[in-house]
């Protein structure tokens, strides 16, 4: 029976699942089986519980809502609201059925949400002997219905309502309104516009009604068979009934504070006897697969039942593309490493040169559910650590290392199924040889330098020095920071900042052009660092498209009327400042100078740019800087940084347009400027990150204004426009989140993303060592409020930056997009377009706008209650875990994305591109 102890038992797994989870890899070696395969409640042992590694499948539709006699969906103004997605398969129940793309994961992962419909799980577990498999009894509790099938056949339904439509059976009116007619929700839910909610003691008796359950529910032998056997069980919404509430909602029409359609707990038990097979950890060395986007940690474990299937990889030609398995055993592993071979196909090989190889080791967290503002606190760690760095050799001691591998698909590689094989070996364990199945559409991406999304990842060279405490521009930090510039440049990253300041806020201790002395206010200048950083640039990185000199901060922002002339932004930003920061302001420029003798470096404050001096001291150096980029071929990507929130006043920017020969700013703000707006009405602004001035084409009110839902092609905009996402909380979203950057931004009024962090990870720690801060909180009087880098796609390997599966997923989005502009550049040239013929456009903007409701749909935490930054429509503020889910294991996402490349390469074909 499931009684309530029962209950917080099947919690108490979970949470000693994801608690372990708190130390580095390779200190975490409890490996023994989890607590599911213990004996418990009368010599009875635990088959599957909660915790237990399930498939599981999500359906997302709008809810029911009962109207009058009837029941309807729930009216949504977002169309991406009311789409519906795919069901499974008829047969998904089958205990043959593939279901290797579900997610993984514990059963307590299934999608946690009004708008799921349905939640369809498969549990494997392994009988010896049916005959000899007695007392297998199971225990389901859940909200609204659900139907349990043993290796396809029914063994029982719970709470289903009869007749063709599949739903469950109504609740009562009571559970969905307070005695005072209020919404009835969980404990510290967010309702009418505050949180914390505390139901009283008739609420929580009527909260009671919830629960659903079937009980000690006997499968009997003759519906096992030998071996692997599995356990389905589906579970169906039941339709809202808010027709007694009286309260308002907020952003829905009614305020859905809990799930008609949610498991709560399951436990299938069997007596005694070794003839079933509990799924809990088995000894020694075992590998399973795991979703490419799917976060793996340190408690992970193969199911002995379930088989170990090819990695499956997906993509086109002159693309990059990542599977990976997991090896986990209950032993600290040794030795562990991974050899691939060249994989075979259509007319020829891809080398094994080109399958890389590297192992996941714990950096940073994920997010396990989404915000707990609205609903009740889990009894488990809502964020544990993640294995999110990449490292080329495997680390000694970890029990469970993911095996990370892409594959670099050459650009003549034609369409079709490549196979090879990754073995994997460890000191004193048999090799495991895992199959790799990649299949490339019939399309090639352009090269990446010709690649139309916009990406900026920026570099920082401090952060590097402090991180492997060597000597700024030493020889070794050289090398790391080319080996940064080779990680950033898969992803079409061509933006570089060479600081003419110090203590700006990129956080460089010095500027990159050093100021040699000569008496009277009379400079020469040593370019050895800045001549080096661009030589490192084009070698590893590619030739930039921006070069960023950074001549002015907010330290420079005078003291007396610091705000006088400027906009508001300027003001809050100014007025953020702490005494720390304002005590720092009115400071002219702060340079790096070396004594012409000895060598010796210093800082030293130049004159501000309101005092005549200036013009004399930077004149010389502007000229100098344009000499040497024109020899470069780099005069025309020369730019003046920054501007922010805060600007330079209208006489700094008219000295340095003169001094610069008219060079366009950069901005990386909130707000931003129009097409052809100059800033202070002298200088044209020539690329900008914003976070605000964007626009998104799903159909949600931010700032005043709704976008459609129509793309708006922004790749195609001739201002360089960008968002930049300043959410101080995003490296702990999941990659689901990084892989749909791209195309979020491409489709609405940007040309990409900028202003995000290649290696700017926490480098700054206090007197225990601990990751307390980035390189920029250094230099208090640099700080731009709430603008400040505040992410990072590369991490800190023993050796030097490394990738990060973040990285990888966001690489593989921006590849995508290029897919998606090579048919829109067909779509919206009328010619082109012509070309196409009416069936293939067709087909074109019907695959292209289901994307946009997958899109929308993936991001999303599809909540229908709580604040708007954290509710269904808040996607870029939320970690949208329900959306991740669904997006990951229901979608079919590879396939669609191997729909996508062969779409572009029909369209390729037809207008000759």
């Amino acid at each position: 029976m499931l009684s309530r102890k029962c209950l917080i038992t099947g919690g108490a797994v979970a949470l000693s699942l994801v608690l372990i989870a708190v130390g580095a890899q390779g200190q975490s070696r409890r490996r023994e089986a989890p607590a599911s395969g213990a004996s418990s409640q009368g010599g009875d042992k635990t088959v599957l519980d909660l915790a237990s590694p399930w498939r599981l499948h999500t359906s997302l539709k709008p809810p029911l809502v009962r109207e009058g006699a009837g029941v309807k969906p729930l009216a949504m103004p977002q169309r991406w609201m009311m789409w519906e997605s795919p069901e499974p398969p008829a047969d998904w129940a089958q205990a043959d059925f593939d279901d290797g793309s579900w997610l993984r994961g514990p059963a307590s992962r299934g999608g946690a949400s009004p708008r799921v419909a349905r939640l369809c799980l498969r549990g494997r577990f392994v009988v010896a002997d049916p005959a000899r498999a007695g007392g297998l009894k199971l225990s389901v509790a859940y909200h609204g219905g659900a139907i349990v099938y043993v290796n396809g056949k029914e063994l029982k339904r719970g709470d289903v309502a009869p007749g063709a439509a599949r739903t469950a059976k109504e609740y009562p009116e009571t559970a969905f309104v307070t005695r005072e007619g209020g919404y009835l929700a969980p404990a510290n839910a967010y309702l009418g516009g505050k949180p914390g909610y505390k139901p009283d003691a008739d609420a929580q008796e009527r909260m009671k009604q919830w629960r659903r359950e079937m009980a000690d529910v006997a499968i009997p032998a003759s519906m096992l068979r030998r071996g692997e056997n599995v356990l389905a069980i589906e579970l169906i919404r039941a339709p809202y009934d808010f027709r007694k509430v009286k309260a308002s909602a907020g952003d829905f029409p009614h305020e859905f504070a809990w799930y008609t359609c949610r498991l709560l707990d399951v436990r299938l038990s069997a007596v005694g006897g070794d003839a079933v097979t509990s799924s809990v950890r088995p000894e020694g060395m075992h590998v399973h697969n795991s979703n490419p986007l799917a976060g793996d940690f340190d408690v992970d474990f193969a199911n002995p039942a379930e088989p170990l299937r090819p990695i499956a990889l997906a993509g086109a030609a002159n693309g990059s593309y990542s599977g990976k398995v997991v090896v986990g055993s209950t032993k600290p592993l040794a030795g562990l490493a991974a050899k691939a071979t060249a994989l075979t196909g259509p007319g020829g090989s891809i080398p094994a040169e080109a399958v890389r190889l590297r192992y996941a080791a714990a950096w940073g967290d994920e997010h396990l559910t989404d915000s707990t503002y609205f609903q009740q606190t889990p009894p488990y760690r809502s964020r544990v650590t993640l294995m999110d760095m990449l490292l080329e050799a495997a680390p000694e001691g970890a029990a469970v290392v993911p095996v990370w591998v892409t594959v670099n698909v050459p650009k003549a590689a034609k369409a079709g199924l490549y196979k090879g094989t990754v073995t994997v070996t460890a000191t004193g364990e048999k090799p495991v040889a895992v199959p790799v199945e990649l299949t490339v559409a019939d399309w090639s991406l352009p090269d990446v330098e010709q690649w139309r999304t916009w990406v900026e990842l920026m570099q920082s060279p401090d952060t590097l020095a402090l991180e492997y405490d060597v000597p700024l521009w030493s020889e070794r930090h050289w090398e790391l920071i080319a080996r940064s510039f080779r990680e950033m440049s898969a992803t079409g990253s061509r933006v570089l900042y060479v600081p003419l300041l110090a203590h700006t806020n990129l956080g460089n201790d010095e500027s990159m052009v050093r100021w040699i002395e000569k008496g009277n206010n009379r400079f020469e200048h040593d370019f050895t660092v800045m001549d080096k950083y661009l030589d490192l640039a084009e070698k590893h990185l590619g030739k930039p498209k921006i070069v960023v000199f950074n001549v002015w901060d907010v330290y420079m922002i005078p003291k007396k009327n610091p705000t006088a002339g400027q906009g508001g932004g300027h003001r809050r930003m100014v007025g953020s400042f702490d005494a720390e920061q304002a005590a720092k302001m009115g400071t002219g420029p702060l340079v790096t100078v070396v004594d012409a003798k000895g060598g010796k470096t210093d800082s030293a404050y130049l004159p501000t740019f309101f005092e005549p001096a200036a013009k004399g001291i930077w004149q010389p150096l502007f000229a100098a800087l344009r000499q040497r980029m024109k020899r470069r071929g780099l005069e025309d990507a020369m730019m003046l940084g920054m501007v922010t929130d805060a600007y330079p006043s209208k006489e700094e920017v008219t000295l340095l347009k003169e001094l610069s020969g008219g060079l366009p700013w950069v901005s990386h703000g909130h707000g931003g400027f129009e097409a052809n707006q100059l800033l202070h009405g002298v200088s044209p602004v020539g690329y900008q990150a914003c976070v605000w001035f964007t626009q998104f084409a799903d159909q949600i009110l931010t700032h005043g204004k709704t976008w459609g839902d129509v793309p708006m092609y922004g790749w195609q905009y001739g201002q360089l426009r960008v968002a930049y996402e300043r959410n101080t909380d995003l490296d702990s979203y999941p990659l689901t989140r990084w892989r749909q950057m791209g195309e979020s931004n491409i489709t609405g009024g940007q040309r990409g993303m900028g202003r995000i962090g290649a290696d700017f990870w926490p480098v700054v720690k206090d007197n225990r060592g601990r990751r307390r801060g980035r390189v920029w909180d250094r230099f208090p009087e640099s700080r731009w409020m709430n603008l400040n880098i505040c992410n990072a796609l590369l991490a800190p390997g023993p050796d030097g930056p490394v990738a990060t599966t973040r990285l990888e997923a966001f690489r593989e989005g921006v590849q995508e997009c290029e897919a998606r502009i090579a048919i829109e550049r067909a779509l919206v040239d009328p010619k082109a377009s012509a070309r196409l013929g009416a069936p293939l456009a067709k087909r074109c903007r019907e695959t292209l706008d289901e994307r946009m409701m997958v899109l929308w749909n993936s991001l999303s935490s599809h909540q229908l209650t709580g604040p708007g930054w954290q509710n269904g429509l808040g996607w870029r503020w939320s970690p949208g875990v329900t959306g991740h889910q669904w997006y990951a294991g229901s979608s079919d996402w590879q396939k669609r994305s191997l729909d996508l490349y062969g779409l572009a390469g029909e369209v390729s074909r037809k207008v000759g591109r």
